[in-house]
């Protein structure tokens, strides 16, 4: 019912102290402030061998996550052979797995048999994070990436290197 007071129209609608406002409103999404705009988390790129996923190879991906959505490159049984001169103990989809399963919200992946830049050019990052001690495979230099490369302190690396457990 419209009224006038003091020269103002108003709607009188005496229900609402019976029922409260909330339940008159429509379900609300929270949205982001007018001018801001949305980014998706950072893309970072990790790879490894990750043989025997020990706490070393845990702190890179976490510190990884701290920086946004993390792709890990998992190197292949040839491909380790041939830089490291043995062969991994864990096949490559063990390897794998083992990462899918201890972080599933990693995305991992199985790098490529002939050149180590496919999974670059495929996820194409916004940064690439290498462990204390990684080499970059034969052939690849800082200036390969599209992005900036940081390397990471070591985490106990007395203790916890692949090569010695």
């Amino acid at each position: 019912m419209k009224g006038e007071k003091g020269g103002e129209v108003f709607l009188r609608i005496p229900f609402f102290r019976f029922y409260p406002f909330t339940h008159f409103l429509p379900s609300t999404k929270v949205l982001p402030y007018p001018g801001s705009v949305m980014t998706a988390a950072p893309r970072v790129l990790i790879f490894g061998t990750f043989d025997g996923l020990h706490p070393g190879h845990r702190f890179v991906i976490e510190r990884a996550r701290e920086r946004g959505s993390v792709s890990a490159v998992v190197a292949r049984d040839a491909n380790v052979g041939k830089i490291k001169g043995r062969i991994p103990r864990q096949t490559e989809t063990q390897r794998a797995e083992a990462i899918r399963k201890a972080y599933s919200d990693v995305d991992v992946l199985l790098g490529d048999a002939t050149d180590f830049l496919v999974p670059v050019r495929s996820v194409k990052p916004d940064l690439i994070l290498l462990g204390y001690d990684q080499r970059l495979p034969p052939g690849v230099t800082d200036a390969d990436f599209p992005c900036p490369v940081e390397r990471l302190p070591g985490f106990q690396p007395e203790k916890y290197k692949s090569s010695l457990l």
